[in-house]
């Protein structure tokens, strides 16, 4: 249904558009008309006029060249008086269908740790100082203590972005469908500056938010924070988690709350929330069994496969959509499915195979492998893989995971198929990795038959 008003809504503002092009040439065509007779009636009665028919040049009188000028005139405005009229039963279409599509705001319903992005480009012997990897995401200990005071003294060009890794999907899946609200989301914050700095970001990209906002007299934690280190086409992420692990299952079960749950169809949570509130993750996975609608998750980093393992071991007969990419999946095989294997596709297979609860529908595992081909496994059926499209120039990696989650349930969203909602993730990744932090362009210019490797 959210497919079909998306695309009466595209079909209509095309149709707007044309016809507003057709009124402004028609008033040119007046505005030339004009002119033209207004430099004719300085010329002499007798002097003789040609007006060209094809390829000729027929001679007439000034009476008869201005008396067609006249005729022109009048005929391209009952030509704009007719576009008018259809411009505005457009438009009160495009109002309708707005008000059926607004309905469905809400359809994707994102639980997760809302976390300030802080973002920098540092050099190798930055990460070394802090014993990090290029490419890898951890949460902070005692030894990055002073992390983020380092990067805001001595790396002025920082940026701040409304990050977490399920908000950060919330984003990119509202980007693309262009329809602020489609997308709701939940995480526990501070009462700070930083919680105000992520509302206004996450509101101005169209979410709408349910924060949790912790409150203790007797300590103060501030906001989550993420500190993105860029090095070359690398990512290295240091989370600090702060309010973002104090989110309760009381405030999932608060019945204002619950309404958006009761809206939604599709849930998802990254695999970073396993580590704060897996009571409410089950109870998100059993509500979305009792009521047929899609769980979808991701394996999110390494370190959650291996020392949260189990708690994604629970949620996984409840699992309709798993995504993850080529590390994590080896990580997860090694830790959880004791898998002597490094072969992505096997370890995809394996992990579409495991026990699920809901057999209506089999489950779909997604990884993705950077500049490699994504590979998709269903239960029952051979593993395909798709081709990635590369820009010829990349700015930062930092996002694309969560981009192509994102633009992946979006598509899911809108009844497409897998292999359109794996072009739609591909797209967002690929606009994302051409920008500064996990952002995106004004607007999307997608399209499925055309976005290929």
């Amino acid at each position: 249904m959210l497919g079909q008003f998306q695309m009466k809504m595209i079909d209509i503002q095309t149709s707007l558009r044309k016809s507003t092009t057709q009124v402004e040439g028609l008033k040119r065509d007046i505005h030339r008309s004009k002119l033209t007779d207004k430099e004719i009636n300085t010329i002499d009665e007798n002097t003789p006029m040609f007006i060209s028919v094809g390829r000729m040049f027929v001679l007439n009188k000034k009476s008869d060249v201005c008396e067609q000028i006249e005729n022109k005139i009048k005929l391209c405005e009952n030509d704009i008086k007719k576009q008018e009229g259809t411009k505005s039963y457009l438009e009160k279409q495009l109002r309708e269908c707005e008000l059926q599509f607004k309905e469905n705001d809400g359809t994707i319903f994102g639980i997760g740790n809302p976390l300030l992005d802080i973002s920098a480009e540092v050099p190798v012997s930055f990460l070394e100082a802090y014993n990090l990897k290029a490419n890898d995401a951890i949460l902070a200990g005692s030894q990055h203590k002073d992390l983020n005071e380092t990067i805001l003294r001595d790396y002025p060009n920082h940026q701040f972005v409304a990050g977490g890794s399920t908000q950060n999907s919330m984003r990119a899946a509202t980007w693309i469908l262009q329809q602020p609200g489609v997308c709701v989301y939940t995480g526990c914050v501070g009462q700070d500056k930083y919680h105000q700095l992520l509302h206004d970001a996450a509101s101005k990209s169209g979410l709408t938010l349910a924060y949790q906002i912790y409150e203790n007299p007797a300590e103060h934690v501030q906001t989550g924070t993420c500190a993105v280190l860029i090095t070359g086409n690398d990512r290295s992420l240091v989370a600090n988690l702060g309010a973002a692990n104090h989110f309760t299952i009381d405030h999932f079960n608060d019945p204002k709350n619950h309404e958006h749950v009761e809206k939604a169809k599709i849930f998802y949570t990254a695999g970073f929330f396993y580590t704060v509130s897996p009571d409410t993750v089950m109870r998100l996975c059993e509500h979305a069994d009792q009521t047929n609608k899609l769980f979808c998750t991701n394996l999110s980093a390494p370190f959650v496969c291996e020392f949260f393992g189990d708690r994604l071991m629970k949620a996984i007969p409840y699992v309709d959509y798993l995504f993850g990419n080529e590390t994590e999946s080896r990580s997860f095989a090694k830790n959880q499915l004791n898998l002597d294997t490094l072969d992505v596709k096997e370890i995809a297979k394996a992990l579409s195979e495991l026990p699920k609860k809901n057999s209506k529908r089999p489950r779909v595992v997604i990884i993705t492998q950077g500049a490699d081909p994504t590979i998709l496994a269903i239960a029952g059926q051979n593993i395909q893989e798709f081709p990635v499209k590369k820009p010829s120039k990349i700015i930062d990696t930092n996002g694309a995971g969560d981009s192509f989650v994102g633009g992946f349930l979006a598509y899911l969203a809108l009844g497409k198929s897998n292999e359109e909602a794996i072009q739609a993730g591909a797209y967002c990744a690929y606009e994302c990795i051409q920008q500064s932090g996990c952002t995106y362009p004004e607007k999307p210019s997608f399209d499925a038959k055309t976005f290929v490797a």
